[in-house]
């Protein structure tokens, strides 16, 4: 999966950025000598570019220059473009000292994450309205940015209404942390800030070489103290709201006073936006189970579950009588459902469909504690995991057929099993099964493993013994689901990076064509354009909107397959 990751973020960055901040990642191998010039466009005809920071790791300005073969300021330039963008991390290799080299490492990370930018603008514009992806979109455009830059760009008046509206629209981003503001140290990585706060808080315990105990110790500190966030430009006054939890399910919140700062730096906060990606995907996994009214139900349970961290196992609990004053009185909660009682209340649906979300296989929701109305939470990593299932499981029907299905699902069940057990289970023929199991084994979907006879007993499963006599061996064939999704991951990869080579051969294709259409409509000669012309840029937006829309699919898979990362 390493190579076709990295081919699919050579390909982002050349899209995005273009050529020469590409040749700053080559690899040095395929120079006959550091300081060889050459081509760049003939070059990349060749279908050779790999990324250097990626396979090399982090290195020095000076050994980038050498290994690319592009001046040193070109270097600097192009390193400048990509930590403006978050793209590339620094640190130097002494900490504190000024003089001390400064070594420059990509996130891949964040490299793919600008393949989200549209689900980011979708759900900014169904959220905040025009006026949100105006501010969204500024941002992903410039990496990093301020408000006064924004207001600059657009050239607004303080007096007007629309500076107003658009002040209030970014003060709103960055309170509910969709803009995060940044600090000197966000251009490190975070391994080198974890390091750093681990040498800050040794630098306390001890002036000697430090104990095993107390790196531990330090590392526990700075783990606890990471949950936190340190924001510049933002004051936070916390207020602890105690209440009695044996009557309700409420939990300690904080109210936060914002102080609006024009000069401060931010950039886009991605974790927020895959929590909104992951609650779209839920809420759509309820529709399809259950029906759009559960569907309503489920958003509301969700949004008042707010939570801002994505790694969170489970949310907050919620009491019944808060999801029910919060969902919306709907004909649709009455027409989906058969009911028992002749025109039932609003609370008595909302009820219903919280028993059929508990009761459901899929476990959309757990109830917590049977006092009053009962305590709801959301298993967030379960449901992340069903959603993964699901998507395996409609690759492989796809793919392979509904059998395939049912024999990974019997494998992931029942675990190891031999091919004639398979077979009776599935209510196949061995000889199908086989089949089957064959193609699934070459994709690497399922596994195999030998148990000698002669070593076969109840505590040990792994054969130690040389003897591998095909009468004295059972088969046993099982399923890994994380090693699964690791090859779905990288044939997902794969085909990403097929559909930006596909589109970056379209616009060479039409080169001429777009560069004629851009000055027409600079010119506003549009109309004098041949019909011919007309028809093949038609074809080449067609062809275009097509890729777009597979593109988008299939980094929406990508999202669920990696926890929404």
């Amino acid at each position: 999966m390493a190579n076709e990751l990295k081919r699919l973020c050579c390909f982002v960055i050349r899209e995005d950025f273009g050529d020469l901040v590409e040749v700053l990642i080559l690899r040095s191998d395929y120079f006959p000598c550091p300081y060889f010039t050459f081509n760049i466009k003939a070059f990349f005809l060749q279908k050779k570019p790999a990324k250097l920071l990626f396979e090399k790791g982090r290195l020095p300005a000076a050994l980038i220059a050498r290994y690319s073969g592009l001046p040193l300021e070109k270097v600097k330039e192009c390193l400048f473009i990509l930590i403006q963008h978050n793209l590339v991390y620094w640190a130097r290799e002494v900490p504190d000292q000024i003089k001390s080299p400064i070594y420059y490492q990509i996130d891949s990370r964040e490299v793919l994450s600008r393949l989200k930018f549209g689900v980011y603008l979708n759900h900014t514009r169904n959220r905040f309205g025009n006026e949100g992806q105006v501010i969204i979109t500024y941002v992903l455009l410039n990496g990093k940015t301020s408000f006064k830059s924004l207001v600059e760009a657009r050239n607004l008046s303080k007096r007007t209404k629309e500076y107003k509206t658009l002040k209030e629209k970014y003060a709103e981003l960055v309170t509910e942390g969709y803009l995060k503001y940044l600090k000197y140290t966000d251009a490190l990585s975070a391994q080198d800030q974890q390091d750093a706060a681990e040498q800050r808080e040794l630098a306390k315990m001890t002036t000697f070489v430090p104990t095993k105990k107390e790196k531990a110790e330090a590392r526990a500190k700075v783990a606890e103290r990471g949950n936190a966030e340190s924001l510049v430009g933002k004051k936070r006054k916390k207020t602890v709201v105690e209440e009695d939890h044996s009557r309700l399910s409420k939990q300690p919140r904080t109210e936060d006073t914002f102080e609006f700062v024009e000069d401060a730096q931010v950039r886009v906060n991605y974790e927020r936006f895959n929590i909104l990606a992951r609650n779209d995907h839920i809420t759509s996994f309820v529709e399809e189970r259950i029906n759009p009214a559960a569907k309503l139900v489920m958003k509301v349970i969700l949004e008042l579950a707010d939570e801002k961290r994505l790694d969170a196992e489970e949310s907050r609990a919620m009491s019944a009588q808060t999801i029910i004053r919060k969902v919306p009185t709907e004909d649709t909660l009455e027409d989906q459902i058969e009911l028992e009682r002749q025109d039932p209340s609003h609370e008595y649906l909302v009820s219903e469909y919280l028993d059929l979300l508990v009761e459901d296989g899929a476990k959309f929701i757990r109830k917590k504690d049977d006092s009053m109305s009962g305590l709801y939470s959301v298993r967030y990593k379960d449901l992340i995991e069903r959603l993964k299932q699901r998507k395996l499981e409609s690759i492989l029907q796809e793919k392979y057929g509904s059998m395939a299905v049912r024999i990974y699902k019997i494998l992931q069940s029942k675990g190891k099993l031999e091919e004639k057990n398979i077979a009776s289970l599935a209510m196949l023929t061995q000889a199908d099964a086989r089949k089957i199991i064959d193609q699934l084994f070459v994709e690497g979907l399922v596994e195999l493993q030998l148990l000698t006879c002669a070593i076969l007993t109840v505590n040990q499963e792994v054969p130690k013994a040389a003897d591998r006599a095909p009468s004295r061996t059972y088969y046993l064939w099982y399923a890994e689901p994380e090693r699964c999704y690791q090859k779905i991951l990288t044939c997902l990869y794969r085909t990403l990076g097929n559909i930006h080579e596909r589109r970056m051969c379209e616009k060479e294709g039409y080169a001429r064509l777009i560069e004629r259409r851009a000055i027409a409509r600079l010119r506003s000669t549009v109309h004098l354009m041949t019909p011919e012309e007309k028809e093949q840029l038609r074809i080449f937006d067609q062809s275009m909107e097509r890729l777009d829309v597979a593109a988008l699919r299939i980094v929406n898979l990508v999202m669920i397959l990696t926890n929404y990362r």
